[in-house]
């Protein structure tokens, strides 16, 4: 079994009609209950604000918006967010500069990835001068292709040197470097490593140091074990507790990420979130594979399941021109957006 990140996708179930107003039931019943069905068109515009220093596949930042606007619908501040895949971290930094979260835990399976961000809001000034000062150059991307990190710095360094240097900012070993091996692409090697703007972001994220009340190397299982064995000590609050779930994708995990999971493994996450009393948000990519896991659980409300409606939304991806993309969200909170475009923004895309 594969380390563990976990991911989800789209319920494969034909829906008679979309819309954002009404409730419908899909064909063949999802459930004797109803489901709130919105199509979300993602636009994303050539100035959209970039927020984390990572590159990350499947990156949500542009649902930043969309969780902090289901927090207000649902009259939510939460005393504890936790995020148990961080990744880039989109939505828990968009939540943190909206001041829409008191504290968080933030957790990864990846040291390279935890590490990173242990650096960015504990180990601020290292991370700058390391930012401006590290060598940016194929040889200097063999050596880190080949180094084996042992501290907390040497994973943290290596994960933006990497994330910023290979190709679609995967940490994968077999991955290459942006530019080619041989670097004869107009794009270099250099061209995602802008410093003074990942200094500026670092900076800013830093500010928000003392809201951080954990972040961990560990599996969500084994993160929200210790949640809740603080909780019981009083040393993380026990109510007003929000989690967001973003495990890495079902299509090409195993080339995406360095962490992630197989069928057993996204049974266990669905069977804990059906009994999970916190509110929560959960997002993956499309995939027939939802219907398999959740379609029978939300129809006869087994595994726990609670009786509220889950509430579904597709968002179809207008990437910059490439083949549009379906992402779908989970929740059980009683209230979801009902925005169809609130991706879309008057400025373009700033660079990565």
């Amino acid at each position: 079994m594969q380390p563990a990140r976990d991911g989800l996708s789209v319920i494969g179930t034909p829906w008679r009609r979309y819309s954002t107003e009404g409730v419908h039931q899909a064909q063949g019943g999802l459930a004797k209950k109803q489901t709130y069905v919105c199509v979300l068109t993602r636009i994303m515009s050539k100035n959209d604000h970039f927020i984390s220093p990572l590159r990350y596949p499947g990156s949500k930042r542009r649902l930043s918006s969309f969780v902090s606007r289901a927090l207000d619908l649902n009259a939510l501040r939460p005393k504890l967010y936790i995020e148990p895949f961080i990744g880039g971290a989109s939505v828990a930094l968009q939540l943190l500069f909206d001041e829409m979260i008191d504290q968080a835990v933030l957790i990864d399976i990846d040291p390279f990835v935890a590490n990173f961000w242990n650096a960015v809001f504990f180990d601020t000034e290292w991370l700058i001068d390391q930012i401006e000062t590290i060598e940016i150059s194929i040889e200097k991307w063999h050596e880190f292709k080949a180094f084996s990190p042992k501290t907390k710095r040497e994973y943290a360094l290596a994960c933006l040197f990497l994330n910023r240097t290979n190709f679609s900012g995967i940490l994968r070993s077999e991955v290459g470097p942006l530019g080619g091996r041989e670097q004869k692409s107009k794009y270099k090697i250099d061209c995602r490593f802008p410093r003074d703007t990942l200094v500026r972001r670092v900076e800013r994220i830093s500010a928000h140091k003392d809201k951080i009340q954990g972040i961990w190397v560990c599996s969500w299982a084994e993160g929200i074990q210790r949640i809740r064995e603080m909780q019981a000590a009083g040393e993380l609050p026990g109510e007003d507790v929000f989690f967001y779930f973003d495990p890495p994708f079902f299509e090409k995990a195993a080339s995406l990420y360095r962490f992630y999971f197989k069928n057993g493994d996204h049974e266990k996450l669905r069977d804990f979130l059906l009994t999970l009393e916190d509110g929560w948000i959960l997002s993956y990519d499309a995939s027939d594979q939802l219907s398999l896991l959740y379609g029978e659980a939300i129809r006869n409300n087994t595994n726990g399941a609670r009786k509220r409606d889950v509430e579904l939304i597709y968002s179809t991806g207008i990437m910059l021109g490439r083949k549009p993309t379906k992402e779908v969200i989970i929740s059980n909170l009683d209230h979801l957006p009902a925005e169809t475009r609130f991706w879309k923004t008057a400025s373009g895309l700033q660079q990565e």
